[in-house]
């Protein structure tokens, strides 16, 4: 069976602006199939966020590819993403940021069909029956979002998200806000609709009792980071084995792959060294396959710049060799790069300044100082934006901005399709 999502080497690095950067996402792989359910599992601050939004073309990636259904959407950009999104939706962390508070209910659910073509009147009809199977009553359409609870609003978001029948529903902590009841009873609802329309979910948690009875694999990776090559990953991620674990000289090493009926066996576990001696368990140790790697990095964590070193020094195997360029503009100062980019591209879609600070993980201050900076040296005012008050708040570019960060983004695209001819040429032979 072929894979419905393939991602590999995928990398993020966001800048300040300046000369520092920070690797949020690091040489990430993986594949989801057909009608699977797979859990993601990260502390905060990993970069599960950041995953899904390169994923959902919300940020440019650094490097790495990903291909949806066979399809290379790494580098596509909205006019292209139009068509993916029928195949591909995503329900986010916070229900209410993620609708239009000016808008109600029903009519932001039936946006979507009349993007695919589909007249209001029939479209409205389909948001009925959408709500039926989403547990909403039909009033609930001419609601809006803060007329609601927190479990409705959800509710209404997945029944947005499946209007067009994706293939693939991505949530990203889509239950983390609300209470544990109402947790349990998306989670039925989730299941239901996976069990009706066969689709794939990628859930991303940081709570692995959570999607023990709703995932079909789930990845865990610890606190400390190990310095893991790719190849480590991907032999796991081929495992059909209930536990999987790597083995580097006989010694076994994260990350550890477990499928998700045996979470309850290993939560209620009272061993002294947690999952490393329940793994050592008969009834564990029977069914675990280890996986041969020649990877130190499973055995080694890495915290500090000199483990890193240290590790590279040793037997920890190559790392591949790959080119990267960043495209920032200046005037006085730098005041324009790959970062507010994002920021503004992030803005674009969501229609809010706060939605995209919080997506990039950065306070609302910190936000408008890299607004007003970019301002300054422009001479222009890049965003529209209104307040609260009976119509609500939003951010919008201003047609300036669009055109300006348009003009970056196809400057930025031809400068990395120039340099990766340039690689090849000079240093293909040593990848």
């Amino acid at each position: 069976m072929e894979p419905l999502l393939q991602i590999s080497h995928l990398t993020k690095n966001f800048s300040d602006g300046k000369e520092d950067e920070y690797k949020a996402v690091d040489d990430v792989s993986f594949e989801l199939f057909p009608g699977e359910k797979l859990a993601i599992i990260g502390e905060s601050g990993s970069g599960k966020t950041t995953v899904v939004n390169m994923i959902t073309r919300l940020l440019d990636s650094t490097d790495g590819k990903i291909l949806l259904d066979g399809e290379d959407i790494t580098h596509y950009k909205r006019n292209k993403m139009k068509n993916i999104y029928r195949k591909m939706q995503m329900v986010f962390q916070t229900p209410t940021e993620s609708f239009d508070p000016r808008c109600r209910l029903g009519d932001a659910v039936a946006e979507s069909l009349r993007n695919a073509g589909i007249p209001k009147k029939e479209a409205m009809e389909i948001v009925k029956e959408l709500f039926k199977q989403c547990g909403l009553p039909e009033n609930f359409m001419k609601r809006y979002p803060h007329e609601v609870s927190g479990g409705q609003c959800q509710r209404a978001a997945i029944a947005r998200a499946i209007a067009i029948k994706p293939r693939l529903l991505i949530l990203d902590e889509a239950t983390s806000a609300l209470d544990v009841t109402v947790q349990a009873e998306i989670l039925q609802l989730l299941d239901a609709l996976q069990e009706e329309r066969q689709m794939s979910y990628l859930f991303i948690c940081h709570d692995i009792a959570l999607v023990q009875n709703f995932c079909d694999r789930v990845l865990v990776m610890p606190t400390k980071v190990p310095l893991l090559l790719s190849e480590t990953i991907e032999k796991i991620m081929e495992s059909e084995a209930p536990l999987c674990c790597p083995v580097y000289e006989g010694r076994r090493g994260h990350p550890v792959m477990i499928a998700a009926d045996w979470i309850p066996k290993i939560l209620n576990y009272q061993g002294e060294y947690g999952l490393r001696s329940f793994l050592r368990e008969p009834e564990a140790d029977v069914v675990l396959e280890e996986i041969p790697v020649d990877d130190r990095g499973i055995i080694q964590a890495v915290e500090t710049d000199e483990d890193c070193a240290m590790a590279m020094s040793g037997n920890h195997g190559k790392l591949p060799l790959h080119s990267r360029m960043s495209l920032y503009l200046e005037c006085d100062e730098v005041f324009f790069g790959p970062g507010i980019a994002q920021f503004l591209s992030l803005i674009d879609h969501t229609g809010s300044m706060q939605t995209a600070c919080k997506q990039m993980h950065m306070s609302y201050s910190k936000g408008w100082k890299i607004m007003k900076t970019a301002e300054r040296e422009l001479g222009y005012p890049l965003l529209i934006t209104q307040s609260g008050g009976a119509e609500g708040g939003f951010s919008q570019l201003t047609p300036k901005t669009k055109d300006f960060l348009n003009r970056f983004l196809q400057m930025e695209q031809e400068m990395n399709s120039h340099a990766s001819r340039l690689f090849e040429k000079y240093f293909g032979d040593e990848r």
